[in-house]
């Protein structure tokens, strides 16, 4: 996602720093403190929907996989669920709805170390859907930002020579109003990604939906593969039973690999 969490979008994750970093001096921070309120809520948007992407990322065992996106988690969920329920669609009685959170089932009859998978989901459904109210109401607070911003370099230059500050003193002063108008300026950018990934993404879903029905013999399949072999660990479902195995990230794997083998040599010892 462009700023937030996902290769859904072109770029590549990233976390935007708009925290404006003050000055020393009281006129300009007073500028900038003002200006601080609607780009930590910005933050504050961007990080909750990428901690929720990343939640239900590292629950289904999807974050092994290269090129990743929620509907990976989204069928992940259901190989998952499959390997460890038998006949998983009418046991947990699930089935496809026109409401939040799109996918229905009776968390009931999971298994207790499944029920935390579909609560991921159910976070992020909810997260993507009260995005774009939150985003609407910020927008026009961003843009008028933007334009006083526009402003602030001049005011802090008159600020900054009222004060008798050195060169050198002047110089670091200036260095930190440029760094701080260029975060404001970047934030409609920011707020811009955001709502294009998140349209993007409940699109992806509407897709998955559209299509899972046509995919439920194989993920039965998957499903009796994996018990046959004792496989049931999320993440080790998707290492051993992806269907498109050139996207499991072998590295990574040799890496979890790694990283277990020092842990159970540290157990033992």
């Amino acid at each position: 996602m462009g700023n937030c969490c996902s290769s859904e979008s072109s770029s590549e994750e990233s976390k935007p720093d708009l925290v404006l970093n003050l000055t020393g001096v009281q006129g300009i921070d007073n500028l900038f403190q003002a200006a601080s309120a609607p780009l930590k809520t910005l933050s504050e948007v961007s990080e909750s929907l990428r901690n929720a992407i990343n939640a239900y990322q590292t629950s289904t065992g999807t974050d092994i996989l290269k090129d990743y996106t929620v509907a990976d988690s989204m069928f992940g969920m259901l190989y998952i669920f499959s390997a460890n329920i038998e006949n998983i669609i009418s046991h947990i009685d699930f089935k496809l709805i026109d409401e939040s959170p799109y996918l229905a089932l009776d968390k009931k009859k999971l298994p207790q170390d499944m029920v935390k998978i579909f609560e991921d989901w159910e976070n992020l459904v909810k997260t993507l859907e009260d995005t774009p109210e939150k985003l609407e109401h910020l927008q026009p607070q961003i843009e008028s930002l933007e334009e006083e911003a526009k402003e602030f370099p001049a005011k802090a230059e008159n600020i900054v020579s009222n004060n008798n500050a050195g060169v050198i003193e002047s110089a670091r002063i200036m260095k930190k109003v440029g760094s701080n108008v260029s975060k404001i300026i970047k934030a409609r950018t920011v707020l811009n990604s955001i709502s294009n990934d998140t349209k993007m993404i409940l699109k992806s879903i509407q897709q998955f939906c559209s299509t899972v029905e046509e995919n439920f013999p194989n993920i039965e399949d998957i499903g009796k593969n994996a018990r046959k072999e004792k496989i049931l660990q999320p993440r080790k479902v998707i290492i051993r039973f992806w269907p498109d195995q050139l996207r499991v990230d072998q590295e990574a794997v040799k890496k979890l690999e790694e990283k277990e083998k020092a842990e159970e040599t540290k157990a033992s010892e």
